[in-house]
C-alpha cells in the first residue's frame, strides 16, 4: 500500500531533504521504518515544544509535535531521548513500532478495524499506534528518573495534548501548534499496517552544531623536494566494531576516495557518520572500537595514513601539511604505475646532480647500450651465416 500521497496536501514549512545533514538524509532515504526528524525546540509559555516531520523511504509523510526531552522525565510530559546513537539506551539503535489498543478515550477516535485480520482486537475496537524499546513496544526504559510506558502517535495540536506522546497532522501553524487531523492518524495507522512497518527512530536535528566545520582539508607534497604532489590518491574509511548495533553497520561502514587538485590540496566533506559524532561529541556516542581513517597515496611514495577522529572523539579539520616519503631502491615504482609525470621527475633528479655523476651515469648507459647492440649484430650473424 503506498501512502496517499497524491491526496495529502501538507500545509506549513519544514526542512527539505536537500537541507538536512547527510546521516539525517542517509536514515530518511535508507533506513527501514519510519524517521522522525525533530527540527526546532521553540519557547511558548515559559516551556518549549519540539516540532518536527516524519517521513518514510525519503517522503514526508507530516509535521509532529511534542514535549522536550529532559534528563529527568516530568510525569505526563518530556518527550522520548533521540535515539540516533551508537551505545545503549536503546541498544538496538532504534525503537520498536506495534499497532495495540489504548485504555486512553481521548485518542480513541484514531482507531482503525482490520475486519479481516483474525486477531481480535484488529476487527474490535481497533487499534493505533505504539512506539517502545520492548518487542511489544510497551516498555521504554527500566531507568526511574526517566521511565515511561510505550508513548502513542496520535492526533491534537500541540505537546499539550499528549503525555510525552508524539501528535501528527498534515498541518503545522507557525507556532509549531499543529490542525487537529484524526484522518491522516487512521492512514498512517493503515499504511503501517500493510507495509510491516516496525521500526522508527528519532533525530534531534536542532541539536547538531551550525558552526562545526565538516570538511577535511590539507595538502600532500613530495617529502624529499617539497614540491606537491597533484593527482595524490585520498581514500576515507570507517569500520565498525562488534559492539555496533546490527542496524547501524551499513551506515557505520564507509569508504569514500578522491584526488588532491593541481596544488596537491584537498578540501572534501566528511563521512555523514563522523559528521554526527563529532556534532554530539557531548553525548558520549563515539565507539572507541570503530576506526575513522584516511589514507594518502602517490605512485613513488609511501602510503601514509592517519586517525580522522582520535580516542576521545576529537576531530581536527585541518590536518596541515601530508610530506610523503619516496619509496626506497628496495620498493621501486610498479611498471604500470609510472606515469609520464614520474619520469619527468626523475630527468629533474638526474639533471640536478653534478656534472661528473651525469657523466658517468651516460657513460654507463653508453656502454650498455654499445653491449646490447653488439649482442644483436652478433646473433644476427649467427642466425643467417652458420
Amino acid at each position: 500500500m503506498n501512502f496517499p500521497d497524491s491526496n495529502i496536501e501538507l500545509v506549513g514549512e519544514y526542512i527539505q531533504y536537500k537541507d538536512l545533514i547527510p546521516m539525517a538524509q542517509k536514515y530518511v532515504k535508507n533506513f527501514d521504518g519510519l524517521v522522525v526528524i525533530r527540527e526546532k525546540e521553540l519557547p511558548v509559555e515559559g516551556r518549549k515544544r519540539a516540532t518536527g516531520t516524519i517521513w518514510y523511504k525519503n517522503q514526508v509523510l507530516g509535521f509532529t509535535v511534542e514535549d522536550i526531552t529532559r534528563e529527568k522525565k516530568i510525569k505526563e510530559q518530556t518527550a522520548i531521548p533521540a535515539n540516533l546513537t551508537f551505545i545503549s539506551p536503546p541498544s538496538k539503535g532504534y525503537y520498536n513500532m506495534v499497532l495495540d489498543t489504548t485504555g486512553n478515550d481521548a485518542i480513541k477516535s484514531n482507531y482503525v478495524k482490520f475486519p479481516n485480520d483474525n486477531r481480535k482486537k484488529f476487527k474490535s475496537p481497533g487499534v493505533l499506534i505504539r512506539v517502545g524499546t520492548s518487542e511489544n513496544a510497551i516498555t521504554l526504559y527500566n531507568n526511574p528518573d526517566l521511565s515511561f510506558d510505550g508513548i502513542r502517535i496520535h492526533s491534537g495540536t500541540s505537546e499539550r495534548s499528549s503525555a510525552g506522546c508524539l501528535i501528527y497532522s498534515r498541518q503545522r501553524n507557525k507556532d509549531g501548534t499543529l490542525k487537529n487531523d484524526v484522518g491522516i492518524n487512521q492512514e498512517l495507522i493503515k499504511y503501517i499496517y500493510y507495509n510491516n512497518i516496525n521500526k522508527i527512530i528519532y533525530i534531534d536535528h536542532f541539536d547538531l552544531s551550525d558552526n562545526t566545520d565538516y570538511n577535511l582539508r590539507g595538502k600532500v607534497i613530495d617529502g624529499m623536494d617539497n614540491q606537491f604532489l597533484k593527482g595524490a590518491k585520498i581514500n576515507i574509511t570507517t569500520t565498525y566494531s562488534q559492539s555496533t548495533p546490527e542496524v547501524l553497520k551499513e551506515i557505520y561502514s564507509y569508504n569514500f576516495s578522491t584526488t588532491t587538485n593541481e596544488n596537491g590540496e584537498f578540501d572534501i566533506r566528511i563521512p555523514p557518520i563522523i559528521e554526527y559524532i563529532i556534532s554530539n561529541k557531548t553525548k558520549n556516542i563515539y565507539d572507541k572500537n570503530s576506526t575513522f581513517e584516511v589514507s594518502f597515496y602517490f605512485p613513488g611514495f609511501n602510503e601514509m595514513k592517519k586517525k580522522i577522529v582520535d580516542g576521545n572523539g576529537d576531530y581536527t579539520p585541518d590536518l596541515g601539511i601530508i610530506s610523503l616519503k619516496p619509496v626506497t631502491k628496495l620498493n621501486p615504482i610498479p611498471l604500470s604505475e609510472l606515469t609520464l609525470e614520474d619520469e619527468s621527475k626523475r630527468q629533474r633528479e638526474l639533471l640536478s646532480l653534478p656534472e661528473t655523476e651525469i657523466n658517468a651515469k651516460l657513460s654507463k648507459q653508453k656502454n650498455k647500450l654499445n653491449d646490447l647492440v653488439k649482442n644483436t649484430r652478433d646473433n644476427i650473424i649467427l642466425t643467417f651465416f652458420s
